[in-house]
């Protein structure tokens, strides 16, 4: 496992380097080098650690063209990368060394050597030609997809190719950057060019060309994403109700066609059903409650036992796995270490792999046998709370366990009709569930004037519980816990204590007014957020707060957008009484 990293500008890269290459670094925690120019010399860094590289770039005078690899084996001088000579720096992500194929005027062979040490000696060789063409040549005599970076101290700019691993090109204001993730420089620029297998860039501090598989110049068109947001408060609370409507409809339009749910791209369709016995689920804590809250709907509509874990507690479980099993990772970036071994491990069971990720680029990506992409992924907030990664996790294994089900025969074509005409009408529930009103304002109140705050939840609806629980703790800066419903009366009730319980499914609904009437009883102040259908079995209970109803499956959607609108409510009253009292 490894990854390649690339900068060149006309202002030094010293100040964000090492934080790119933290960004990467998942790639390899044991091997990193780098290779720039320094007083016309080239000049190689090696280091067993991130810390031990960032020490020698800190040290190192200004920084204006430079190549990185990271690495996860044990360095020795056989595989320190990159290599150089007099003339070239070169690294390499992928490729073999074909004996059979170069033809060079020395016997290159008496010795072993890396692959970066066998692209030297062509590079030497074939120095005289253009480097398009000492790249074409390059490829020619070795063998694999070969993914490759290399700068020459003559030419003032840096030459790649992809091959198995991609390269993403960033575009910056007189420099550019690329590697082998996109989450590596999506902090840099907000502009990239995506090379595709077998294509080629020379990259200068002002101008990127790429060439195809025949050294041909060809366009590329120019893909943007979204920079990282600075916003006015600590979990993007009204940025996220403001955007999650919209996409939820990107969602939808990505799945959807012809009023049916269509994987077809993606090839789902040839899984081979039969050989399934078990749904094994894996998601990096980001992703864990909204696969958390799946986990019955998977179970119900594919009619298999599915099992769902956060990454950590898979790596230290190591369950056995099969080709019986199908197994789904899920990540909102795609770069975590601990899923992305989990995957390696499920592959060398000979497990198939479905990933859900937003980031189509990344190493889970490259890994899965089929990929779901979500809408955009921020990818600077990997492990920051956020309603947009739960509801777009959430509703794509749903989605997907409906597809899945109806090609396992356990769907029928009547439930996924109706499922995908409720669909088409979330985006619009979602957004009426975002609306401020009265009711939010008076028990946002009641929240702030506690001192004891439960969130609980039963099934489905307990992970949102445990989300907005720990939102909630840090806009109020006081005790907020979360209990399952079950165990919520053998918790500290009084006076001082609200407990907020969501309900969403009618089955635990005998359960869920018994035990809230006990807690009333005991002095606890009562919060329910649920949906129309159910409201009017709650007459019992003076603070309702009522969203939009769908399908049951898609009912917690609006539910959990309605407690973070509480929150958001919560977040402003605490802003106001902040103000007052510095005033």
């Amino acid at each position: 496992m490894s990854g390649i990293l690339g900068y060149i500008g006309q202002t030094p890269c010293n100040d964000f380097l090492t934080e790119c290459i933290s960004k990467l670094h998942y790639q390899g925690q044991k091997n990193l080098g780098l290779a720039t120019i320094q007083d016309d010399k080239i000049t190689t860094l090696y280091a067993n650690s991130l810390k031990g590289l960032t020490k020698k770039i800190d040290a190192t005078n200004d920084i204006y063209n430079v190549i990185v690899q990271v690495q996860n084996n044990t360095p020795d001088q056989s595989n320190l990368s990159p290599r150089a000579s007099d003339s070239f720096a070169v690294c390499c992500n992928t490729g073999e060394t074909n004996e059979e194929n170069i033809n060079l005027p020395f016997n290159l062979f008496k010795k072993p050597v890396s692959i970066e040490d066998t692209m030297l000696y062509v590079l030497e060789y074939l120095e005289a030609n253009s480097k398009t063409e000492i790249i074409k040549s390059t490829t020619q005599d070795l063998v694999g997809d070969l993914t490759f970076a290399f700068f020459d101290k003559k030419s003032d700019a840096i030459y790649c190719q992809m091959g198995a691993s991609p390269i993403v090109i960033g575009l910056g204001d007189k420099f550019n950057i690329f590697a082998s993730e996109i989450g590596a420089i999506s902090h840099i620029t907000s502009r990239f060019i995506v090379l595709q297998k077998g294509e080629k860039a020379k990259i200068t501090r002002d101008k990127v060309t790429v060439f195809n598989n025949k050294n041909h110049k060809i366009k590329k068109s120019i893909v943007k994403f979204n920079k990282n947001i600075e916003y006015n408060n600590d979990f993007y609370l009204s940025e996220q109700l403001f955007t999650l409507s919209s996409s939820i409809s990107s969602l939808i339009d990505g799945v959807v066609k012809n009023d049916k749910l269509s994987y077809n791209k993606l090839k789902i369709n040839r899984l081979n059903s039969k050989i399934y016995s078990r749904i094994v689920l894996v998601s990096d804590e980001s992703c864990y409650c909204a696969s958390l809250s799946a986990k019955k709907i998977l179970t119900i509509l594919c009619d298999l036992p599915t099992e769902v874990y956060c990454s950590n507690e898979y790596v230290r479980e190591n369950k056995n796995i099969d080709n019986s099993t199908l197994f789904i990772a899920v990540s909102i970036l795609g770069e975590s270490t601990s899923l992305t071994s989990c995957v390696n491990f499920a592959k060398s069971c000979n497990a198939k792999v479905i990933g859900i990720t937003g980031n189509s680029y990344s190493y889970l990506a490259r890994l899965s046998d089929y990929v779901i992409q979500t809408p955009e992924a921020n990818f600077n907030c990997e492990y920051n709370i956020s309603l947009n990664t739960f509801s777009l996790i959430y509703l794509s294994i749903s989605l997907f366990a409906i597809h899945f089900g109806h090609i396992l025969g356990t769907v029928s074509d009547v439930y996924m009709d109706v499922a995908v005409k409720m669909l088409q009408m979330l985006p619009g529930k979602i957004a009426q569930s975002t609306k401020h009103t009265p009711l939010n304002e008076k028990f946002a109140y009641m929240l702030t004037q506690s001192e004891n705050i439960i969130f609980t939840g039963c099934g489905i609806d307990y992970p949102v519980a445990l989300d907005c629980a720990k939102i909630l703790s840090k806009i109020a800066k006081k005790s907020v816990s979360t209990e399952s419903l079950f165990d919520v009366t053998s918790a500290y009730l009084g006076k001082d204590t609200t407990i907020v319980a969501i309900i969403t499914n009618k089955d635990y609904l005998y359960e869920f007014k018994t035990i809230l009437k006990e807690a009333k009883h005991k002095g606890a102040k009562i919060i329910i957020v649920t949906n129309c259908n159910i409201e009017d079995s709650l007459d019992c209970f003076k603070h309702i707060l009522c969203l939009p109803d769908s399908l049951p499956i898609y009912n917690i959607l609006p539910s959990s957008v309605g407690l973070y609108s509480l929150a958001l409510s919560c977040e402003k009253i605490q802003d106001t009484k902040q103000k007052s009292v510095a005033i």
